[in-house]
């Protein structure tokens, strides 16, 4: 716990500081996903968020990630820091600039990322009966490859827009 709480107290210390960085580093991303509304056809935008659709939100999320992940390695000089520490970094960088509260789990097919209460996009979509984290389960991706340098597919398996409690991820590697 001792990682955590070292994580906390460096993340809350650069936050009070550096807090404009860490606003324009989430702006970047919620901007990136704008552009996908802006420069879509009409029929696209108003089907963006069913199925058909999610390979461009996930396509533009890996994007996020990986970038957001290489601002992490930066600024926390996560590159020096086992993977363990990488994760609680990140948890605890989501959690204290307000994205999510996050936590991992663990069932009989792996490790589950879980948003308590929904992911900030399944809060602003509400309660449409369908997952709409697409962009996030790529942002997982982009962050996730950056971390362990190997490929993931990142699976939605539960959305607070589709009438669940949580967004729940599952990473899985693309190759052994």
């Amino acid at each position: 716990m001792d990682s955590y709480r070292k994580a906390e107290k460096e993340i809350a210390e650069y936050l009070r500081s550096h807090w404009k960085k860490a606003f324009e580093l989430w702006m970047g991303c919620l901007v990136d996903a704008g552009r996908i509304l802006e420069f879509s056809p009409p029929a696209v935008r108003e089907d963006i968020w069913l199925e058909t659709c999610n390979t461009f939100l996930y396509d533009t999320g890996f994007r996020s990630g990986k970038r957001t992940a290489q601002w992490l390695y930066r600024t926390f000089g996560l590159r020096r820091k086992s993977l363990k520490e990488r994760t609680i970094y990140t948890d605890v960088f989501f959690s204290q600039s307000g994205m999510g509260e996050i936590a991992l789990l663990e069932d009989e097919e792996g490790k589950i990322l879980r948003f308590r209460g929904g992911s900030y996009f399944a809060r602003e979509m509400g309660r449409v009966g369908r997952k709409v984290c697409y962009y996030l389960a790529g942002f997982i991706a982009g962050a996730t490859q950056h971390f362990t340098g190997r490929d993931y597919r990142v699976e939605e398996l539960r959305c607070y827009s589709n009438r669940d409690p949580h967004c729940e991820f599952r990473a899985r590697p693309l190759s052994a």
